[in-house]
């Protein structure tokens, strides 16, 4: 069996939405914390459900991370083109393999986490309006105060699901981005499996034009959310790391997330060439 893999022409990324959906979510997100001191248990209930929120809004922005570095890749490899053999810029080409498959990962889980905990929460909502219209007798008047408070947050969650929706649909539009990395499998070949590279799209200045411009926005995107920590540091209590630039292809893909098996012809590119290290290591060959 062989594996070709090609590298496309990346598509244009709408940025723009992408940024708007990342800063409502937060916005929304953040007065539910307050909800953790609620004394309905069905609003701290809520309030428990933010973190697995969270976590989704940070795999999608780390799958934005992915398209920054993978840009860095194709620029730095586009340069070396003209000076380099194929061979030479395989270890290169596997460390993008490698990212449009964590992207993929960590995009896919976000947008399945996005669905399960939007479910929930759209249940509690309903179930907290429910009991807060049926509750009757007197209330002193700190008591009514922090229960307005808890039913207008909780309403305006109710009211801005549309917003977690959206943010859903861009983390689905960027997974889908990585379409670029097309891969073509030949079954019928005998032999040892084989993962080759069709790079030749790097030779178009369109095309590299389209990544500089990528690379940009992604960094840009980047910033963003680390601005967003310093407005939500209750939310994003762990600073994004940009990728430095210039780091080597097996230091930057070294911190690989859990293979999912949302690409599986990419997935079965990876584990050919693991088997095919491994298979130099224990002849004895040295692996570059």
């Amino acid at each position: 069996m062989s594996i070709y893999v090609i590298l496309g022409t990346p598509g244009a990324f709408d940025f723009e939405a992408f940024s708007q959906a990342t800063r409502k979510t937060l916005a929304l997100l953040a007065p539910l914390i307050e909800l953790q001191n609620s004394d309905s248990g069905i609003a701290r209930d809520i309030a428990a459900q933010v973190s697995e929120f969270v976590r989704a809004v940070r795999l999608g922005t780390s799958a934005a991370q992915c398209g920054f570095t993978a840009a860095e890749d194709i620029l730095t490899l586009a340069n070396l083109i003209q000076s380099t053999t194929i061979e030479e810029r395989t270890e290169y080409l596997n460390g993008t393999l490698e990212l449009a498959n964590q992207a993929y990962s960590q995009g896919h889980e976000a947008y399945e986490v996005f669905r399960a905990v939007r479910t929930r929460i759209y249940s509690l909502t309903e179930k907290f309006n429910s009991m807060a219209n049926g509750r009757v007798g007197p209330k002193s008047l700190n008591s009514r105060r922090r229960e307005d408070g808890t039913r207008r947050t909780v309403e305006e969650l109710r009211q801005g699901i549309e917003t977690l929706e959206i943010f859903g649909t861009q983390i689905s539009a960027l997974v889908q981005w990585w379409d670029w990395v097309r891969v073509e499998t030949n079954v019928q070949r005998k032999g040892r499996p084989t993962v080759s590279f069709d790079d030749s799209s790097l030779r178009q200045r369109a095309v590299i034009d389209r990544w500089r411009l990528l690379r940009t926005q992604f960094v840009d995107y980047t910033n963003m959310v680390s601005q967003l920590e310093d407005s939500y540091p209750e939310l994003l209590t762990e600073p994004i790391q940009l990728p430095m630039s210039g780091e080597g292809p097996k230091a930057r893909t070294s911190q690989q997330s859990k293979r999912g098996n949302f690409r599986p012809d990419i997935s079965r590119a990876l584990d050919i060439i693991k088997g095919n290290r491994l298979d130099k290591v224990s002849c004895g060959c040295v692996v570059s």
